[in-house]
This record gives C-alpha cells, structure tokens and sequence, in this order.
C-alpha cells in the first residue's frame, strides 16, 4: 500500500515533501474477498484527495488507519478511517449524490462488496468513516 500511495503521488505530480501520506494497519489477516475492495477503497480515497484536496501546491496530509476493535467498537468488524487536511469537502456534500465517480465507487465497494456501512466525519473535512463485518457475509 504504500507502493501504492508513492505511485499515486508522483501520477499527480506531488512529492512526499508537499503531501505526506501516514498508513496505520493493524498486523491481522483477511480473506481476498475483503482484501481487494479495501485496496480499491484506499486507493480510490487517496486519489480523490490529491485530485481535489490539494490544489495549488497546497501541502498537507493524509492519514490512513485499518483495524478492528478499537476503530470499529466490536471485534467482529473491521474499521477504516482516513482523513486528509485538504481543503475538505462542500458543506452541503452528500455522499449518497456525490457526482464523482471516485466516491460513487467507494460507496457501492463499501455497501455492496464488504456489506459496510460508511459516514462522514466532521463538516467541510474530508474524513470517511467506513465499518465492514469479518469473515465471508459480504454479497458477491
């Protein structure tokens, strides 16, 4: 992931002096069938982040952390948060029309591929707050 996020960094011309981008992954196993749509979640968040959050050579930061019972509150379920300090999102942003294909993709991945749940955190910032069950009760 942080391959990744690197690459993703130099595709939208920003270096790690300007953006720095903080990973924190509890050490657990998941089956494929989470794995996968959790990468293309992270993926698509840091991407909407640098497309948007970030303009003008504006520095600051993303923050990425998975775990299980200390984000989500209950050991079967698995927690993401991310959040960047960008210019963060419209006061009347709703994740349920958002128009950005990004974001649409990240709902529909959360909802249908991982059975989740995902919210907004704080007004005007970018922060998501995304909740799936273990194990393989996920529709396929």
């Amino acid at each position: 992931t942080l391959d990744l996020s690197n690459y993703l960094l130099a595709s939208f011309g920003k270096t790690k002096n300007k953006i720095k981008i903080t990973l924190v992954f509890s050490d657990t196993y998941m089956d494929i069938d989470l794995a996968l749509p959790l990468g293309l979640i992270i993926q698509e968040l840091i991407t909407n982040s640098l497309k948007y959050g970030f303009p003008n050579d504006q520095i600051g930061q993303i923050h990425v952390t998975f775990n299980d019972a200390e984000c989500s509150g209950s050991n079967n379920f698995y927690g993401l948060q991310y959040s960047d300090t960008g210019v963060g999102l419209n006061e009347d942003f709703d994740l349920n029309s958002s128009s950005t294909l990004g974001l649409k993709l990240v709902r529909r991945l959360v909802e249908k591929q991982l059975s989740g749940t995902i919210e907004l955190g704080q007004k005007n910032k970018a922060e998501f707050k995304i909740r799936f069950p273990k194990g393989n009760n996920h529709d396929s």
